[in-house]
Order: structure tokens, then sequence, then C-alpha cells
């Protein structure tokens, strides 16, 4: 039975989630994140509660839950926990870390010295010493900027590393045409240089390698980008698809009504396509086998 709001006094009121709405609410958020339509920079485009919304009225029927305050609330919620738990799990304040996440029992994991050196500037923390924090690796793709993973996959750092180590190369090995010109002019004109024209001289040449440096690196930071954002793309894009043909396959063995083989034969159909799968994933399961028959009319 789904969980009906509850009254909070002088504040409207606040809802208590059950974790199977929570377990929605994740799911929706993370195929919101992974098909790019509201995901920003800095957190969510305008309307994303609305989407949220029109979601959970599918996976919650009848649950009564709205955008505002409902979601918006508990995604605030969400956020911090996971912001904590990110924290923890990548603390480097004592040099090492020392947390883990254990996703088996969803629990963070350290030595008693571990969490006592961390609750003492971070008081706040221990309230997660043997707590559950459910979704927290949807969280970090819903709330984190996590990119691809796995020896393929080159972080933007590193390919910056590598660009930076070649242009300290080409600017202590590049000649410039102002170089040429002194180097090659007559003794009599490199001999007549005073040291303020050589100083003078001097700092236009590093002013020069380094704004070709930074030119490097400006443009390395750009594809850097570019390439993280594309391996993410990629890896969302083959992620929506395997999760849809899972529910389409799932929807498909409660049609009872048809055999097996038909079925398979309908599934196959449907998940030919990105559209009819959208489209038939979007029915009302009592209409799915109707939809079946007029869209594939003699198919099986």
């Amino acid at each position: 039975m789904a969980t009906q709001p509850t009254p909070q006094s002088g504040k409207g009121q606040r809802r208590k989630w059950a974790h199977f709405e929570v377990a929605n609410l994740v799911k929706a958020m993370k195929d919101m994140v992974n098909s790019g339509a509201y995901k920003a920079d800095n957190g969510f485009k305008p309307g994303y509660i609305t989407f949220l919304e029109e979601a959970l009225k599918v996976s919650c029927p009848n649950s009564g839950i709205k955008g505002r305050p409902h979601i918006e609330s508990h995604i605030k919620t969400l956020k911090k926990d996971w912001s904590m738990v990110h924290d923890m799990v990548n603390s480097t304040h004592d040099g090492s870390g020392g947390f883990s996440f254990d996703t088996s029992r969803n629990v963070i994991v350290a030595s008693d010295d571990v969490w006592d050196d961390y609750a003492r500037h971070s008081p706040e923390a221990s309230q997660w010493r043997n707590k559950l924090f459910h979704h927290y690796e949807d969280c970090c793709i819903i709330f984190g900027r996590d990119g691809a993973t796995g020896e393929e996959a080159r972080a933007p750092a590193d390919i910056l590393e590598e660009v930076n180590a070649v242009a300290d190369s080409s600017s202590s090995n590049s000649s410039k045409p102002e170089d040429a010109i002194f180097s090659t002019g007559s003794k009599s004109r490199s001999r007549s240089a005073t040291p303020e024209v050589t100083i003078a001289r001097k700092k236009k040449k590093q002013s020069v390698d380094n704004n070709y440096g930074d030119s490097i690196v400006k443009a390395a930071q750009i594809i850097a980008e570019g390439i993280s954002k594309a391996q993410i793309g990629i890896i969302n894009a083959i992620m929506i698809e395997k999760e849809k043909r899972q529910l389409v396959a799932a929807a498909m063995e409660e049609i009872t009504s048809l055999p097996a083989l038909d079925r398979s034969i309908y599934a196959t159909k449907v998940m030919s396509a990105p559209e009819l799968m959208d489209v038939f994933l979007s029915l009302k399961p009592s209409i799915r086998l109707p939809w079946l028959q007029k869209m594939f009319p003699g198919l099986v």
C-alpha cells in the first residue's frame, strides 16, 4: 500500500518515503541523467521536477507524490547524504583516505582508527557508522561527474599532463623569428647589443613561449572535455538501450495470454527500434497486447 503524506506541525506536510518509492525515484533520475535531457553542469535544467513527477505517476500510481514539495525535498536529502558519503569515501585528509563503500552491504567501511580520526574534524560523519545508504552508486551517476572507466578510458588530467610535457619541451626547443634575427645577424650587431636590450629580448621571448604553452594547454582542455563527454555519451546510450530491452522482455512475460513463442516474436519486433520500445513501455499493461496486434497485424 502506498505511503501517504504525514502532517508536520507548522510546516505543511512532510512525506515519509517507502523504500520502493525511493528506488523508483532514483531510477527515474538515473534514466533522466542518462538521457541527457535535463542534466546541466551545475545541477538539473528547468522542467526536471515535472519529468520526475510524471515518471513516478507511472511507477508509483496512487502514491500522491508531488513534484513540489515531495520530490524536490527528497532530492535535496539524497544529494546531502550522497555528498557526505562521497566526501568520506574519497577523503584524503590524513594523506591516505581509509574509507571505502561496500556495495554488497550498502555501508561505509573503515577501521576504528580511521573513523575516530575523521570524526575529530567532521563530527557529523559519525552518523554513517554502520548506517545503510542505498543507491550510492546510482547517486554517483546522478549527482557526480563520473566518466568512462577501464583501460581504454583516459582521464582529462592524464591528457593534460602529457600535453604540458610536450608544451614544456616545445618551449625550450622552439625557435622564433626574432631569435633567428639576433643569432644570424652580423657579429658587430651582436656585440653592440646592450644589457638592457638583451633583457628585453629575453622577456619578450619568455612571454611568447608562455603564450604558446598556454594555448596548447587550453586546446588540450577542450579536447579532453570532448573526449570525456563522448565516452560518457556512448556508455550511457548503451546502458539505456540495454535497460529498455530488459524492461521490454519483462513486460512481454506479463502477457500470459500469449504463448511463449509469440511473446518472443513480438519482443524481437519491438526491440528493433528505440522508438517502438519507448511507446510499448509507456502503455498500460492492459492495452499492450491490443497495441501489438494493431501495430504488427498478422505477425503471429
